[in-house]
């Protein structure tokens, strides 16, 4: 979580360093598509923190590279009035994790056979998310309800290292699976949003997310099975952003 606030922090400094130099600048040729469009950089938390998995063994390995991983977010909202505007997000998030096992033997076998393995798990998901959404304004302070659609594509990269019986701390790259999915799902919300100035402001968001990707696998190291990696997002959402304006 604290990178995620350092990630915002240093956004928030950056945007309001641009909106003092173009406060400095004159308005004589102002753009009418930007005066209607509005910014916004955020992150995002997930509330499920796992769901049910296709394989025992990969349960643990499920929950971090699906569900415990940093979610970022960017935004545009162009308003076609001032109480309504259409919202273009792209959205990114990935998770890593890393497992460790042996096969033990009852009888020692030949020094050269593999024996030890060190597999990393990596996944990577990139999602459009355009949104219809009504906001209502009372001076600096702004409610807003949002939904929309999700199209989603996810990766997981399977890398496996192996080490022989008589040198198990000396592994070199054994086998590599990747895989990729494409995803649909929902989202909709309702949120807060405060202008600090009038090019800059937060914004606070409470939702619900479902998103789903049918086709995602990964390989064990023993036996050389492809298992399928279920994810399944159906959960509540909180969000922080900062809007700016250019």
């Amino acid at each position: 979580m604290s990178k995620r606030i350092y990630f915002l922090s240093m956004t928030l400094l950056l945007v309001l360093s641009m909106s003092k130099q173009g406060n400095a600048q004159t308005n004589s040729n102002e753009n009418s598509f930007l005066d209607r469009t509005e910014f916004t950089i955020n992150t995002e938390w997930f509330s499920q923190k796992s769901s049910p998995a296709s394989n025992d063994y990969l349960k643990d390995v499920q929950r971090d590279i699906f569900y415990d991983n940093a979610f970022y977010r960017v935004e545009m909202d162009y308003f076609i009035t001032d109480q309504i505007s259409v919202n273009a997000g792209l959205s990114y998030f990935g998770g890593r994790t890393n497992r460790d096992n042996s096969i033990v033997f009852v009888i020692a076998p030949p020094p050269d056979a593999i024996t030890h393995f060190s597999t990393s798990y990596n996944f990577k998901s990139l999602s459009l998310e355009p949104e219809a959404k009504i906001l209502f304004k009372l001076h600096k302070l702004g409610f807003f309800w949002s939904a929309g659609p999700i199209l989603a594509i996810g990766f997981v990269n399977t890398n496996i290292k192996g080490a022989a019986y008589g040198n198990p701390n000396d592994f070199s790259n054994y086998k590599h699976f990747g895989s990729h999915s494409f995803g649909l799902g929902a989202e909709a919300s309702t949120g807060l949003q405060y202008l600090i100035t009038k090019k800059i402001g937060l914004s606070v968001e409470i939702g619900y997310k479902t998103l789903r990707y049918g086709s995602l696998y990964t390989k064990l190291d023993f036996p050389d099975d492809k298992i399928p990696l279920d994810y399944r997002l159906n959960t509540v959402f909180q969000r922080l952003g900062i809007i700016f304006k250019l």
